[in-house]
Formats: C-alpha cells, structure tokens, sequence
C-alpha cells in the first residue's frame, strides 16, 4: 500500500507532531510580525497558558493531542473557574475556543500535523451581555447638573455616541462644518 502510495505520489510521510508549547511559540510570533497589538497578545497569551497548564495536567505534550475532547474540558474548566482562575463568561470561553482553534490552523497551515484533531468542532456564538445604557431622562438629568467645561463634551458623548477614547483623539480637521459630520479615523499611534 506505502510502495502504490509512493509511486501515485500520494504517499504522507508521517512524522511527529510537534509540543503544543512550541507551536504557541511560532504562533505567538507569527502575530507579533503581523503586528498585532501588545494588549491582543496578552490575550492571546493568557488563553494560551491555560490551555498549557491544562495540557500539561492532562498528559497531552503534542499539537495534535487537542481534540475535541480537550476541548470540552477546556471550556468547562473555564467557565466554572477552575484551574484557580475566576470564571470565565460565555464569550470569553467563546474568543478562547477560537484562539484555540486558530492555533490549531495554524498548525496545519504550517505543515506541523496533516490531520485536523478539531475536525467537527462546533464554535457557537457566546449570546451578547446586555450593556448598561442609560434612559434619556439620566442623560437629560447628567446634561442638566454638569458644569463647564464638562458639559459640551458630555453633550457631544449623548448626541454622537461617540466613545471618549474617540473624543479625546478629534482635531479640527475631522469636523466638516460644510456637510455636519465627523470623521472617527485612525491616527498616528490610535485606531479607533
């Protein structure tokens, strides 16, 4: 069967996955040069020390050792808190899982194992927390009690929605006067 498969050129050599902790070392670095933000490496990072201190645990050394099943215990351990971590909320153990799940390409992406061992591996969409809104009469009522110079900023927050990392970042030259808008753009050292 090798001989047939060598001959039709279909023949895989197989060969030894790789330790997950080294393949969270390329993928780390792959981002890093892709030039992805310190704050998403971090996060990226602390999923990742999870998943190793929960492989380790496990006995799993290799890549392709992360299985659905891995998984599973992956998120369960993550959301009820274990591992002496708070717990987790649901799209957190979500962006988690595609973390995971993009280590796990990148893996095969890179030749670094053939086969997928998350194949069938289903990524729901975590529901959406509920955020914290206030109604129109607290607007009206915070508008009402603030001083200057406070209160034109708080008045340009309540009519925009603008956030106030995105206030805080506006020149002159991103207000149009002519047709009333405001230009939320990237600048240097910021992207909205």
């Amino acid at each position: 069967k090798i001989e047939r498969e060598i001959l039709l050129g279909e023949h895989k050599h197989q060969t030894r996955a790789p330790l997950i902790e080294e393949v969270v070392i390329q993928y780390l670095d792959h981002k890093r040069a892709e030039g992805r933000s310190k704050k998403t490496i971090d996060k990226y990072k602390f999923c990742l020390d999870i998943l190793l201190e929960l492989a380790s645990r496990t006995r799993r050394a290799r890549i392709s050792q992360i299985d659905i099943a891995f998984i599973d215990q992956f998120r369960a351990e993550r959301a009820s808190g274990s591992s002496n971590k708070k717990p987790a909320k649901p799209k957190t153990v979500h962006n988690d899982t595609v973390t995971i799940r993009q280590l796990v390409n990148f893996a095969l992406k890179r030749g670094l194992i053939q086969q997928d061992p998350l194949k069938g591996l289903e990524i729901k969409t975590a529901k959406r927390t509920p955020q914290p809104c206030w109604t129109q009469e607290q607007v009206d009522l915070i508008l009402a009690t603030a001083k200057p110079p406070h209160r034109p900023a708080l008045m340009f927050l309540a009519e925009t929605g603008a956030r106030v990392g995105e206030a805080k970042w506006l020149t002159w030259n991103d207000v149009d006067f002519a047709r009333k808008q405001i230009h939320i753009r990237p600048k240097e050292g910021r992207k909205p």
